[in-house]
């Protein structure tokens, strides 16, 4: 897999990941033709109506735990086209190679650290470095995997993350610029179109800097429109890009607001009409 996307990246062929929060997404990305599909306790999350930072929490349960009970279901959903576990490695009570094997027996086909402490900075980030539960740990858990031929995506929030996952040979790497704009649920404060632009294009000229060869992948809520995107991705000059919150909540926003104002709009055309009792 991750020699097939370096191919695509070689031949400047755009490449296109979906983070499913429910199985019905990765079989609809399927069809229209995604690359590979991703999956973790924070799309899910944000699939059950809930602001997906959470996930990253201790709140709503065991990120492993809650994989492994939909693995089946997402690769299955996802035919043919390969689905990307997001595995937290630092999740104590987990035997974390052990429990990667399982999901490989299952047809998962790579792993990624999702949810991930790379998000947190400043004295409560320090905290959980100092806890042996930061992002080092994750960095450390992709490189033996890496090293065992399975493909990895390395979620990178900084030019310091990019470095320590290029150096443990990770490959593919996700360049994360966080907070989604408000809809029915993201943030107030999230960074314009361009803002994000100039911040993705530091990270892929960073990683390009590093490991010439690598995936470079840009991901993250930010944005959510198809037009704001193209702009993105062109101003960065990455691979490729993940969707989330674009293809899964903020599309569900839309639809089921246009969809269910459609019906209520036909109930007072018909009263006008006099075709409603």
């Amino acid at each position: 897999m991750t020699d097939h996307l370096k191919n695509r990246a070689a031949q400047h062929k755009f490449i296109l990941g979906v983070s499913a929060g429910i199985p019905l997404t990765a079989k609809i990305a399927h069809g229209a033709g995604a690359d590979f599909i991703v999956t973790h306790k924070e799309e899910i999350f944000g699939a059950d109506g809930r602001m997906p930072v959470i996930a990253r929490t201790g709140y709503g349960g065991n990120c492993n735990e809650i994989i492994m009970e939909q693995a089946d279901r997402y690769v299955s959903a996802a035919g043919d086209t390969p689905v990307f576990a997001g595995i937290g490695p630092a999740e104590p009570y987990t035997n974390v190679d052990r429990f990667t094997e399982k999901l490989l027996e299952k047809g998962v086909t790579g792993i990624t650290n999702y949810p991930t402490a790379g998000g947190w900075v400043g004295s409560y980030g320090n905290g959980i470095q100092m806890a042996g539960v930061g992002y080092s740990l994750e960095v450390d858990y992709l490189r033996r995997w890496s090293r065992k031929g399975v493909p990895a995506i390395g979620y990178c929030f900084n030019t310091e993350q990019i470095k320590q996952m290029t150096d443990a040979g990770v490959e593919i790497l996700s360049l994360y610029i966080p907070r989604t704009e408000k809809e029915t649920h993201g943030w107030d404060d999230a960074p314009s179109a361009e803002k994000a632009a100039e911040a993705a294009a530091e990270l892929v000229e960073t990683a390009r800097r590093e490991n010439k060869n690598s995936v470079i992948l840009c991901s993250g809520g930010t944005i959510r429109r198809i037009s704001d995107i193209h702009n993105y991705l062109k101003s960065a000059a990455a691979d490729g890009y993940i969707c989330d919150e674009s293809v899964e909540c903020a599309a569900i926003d839309r639809a089921v607001s246009e969809t269910v104002g459609g019906y209520r709009r036909l109930e007072t055309c018909l009263r006008r009409e006099g075709g409603q009792r």
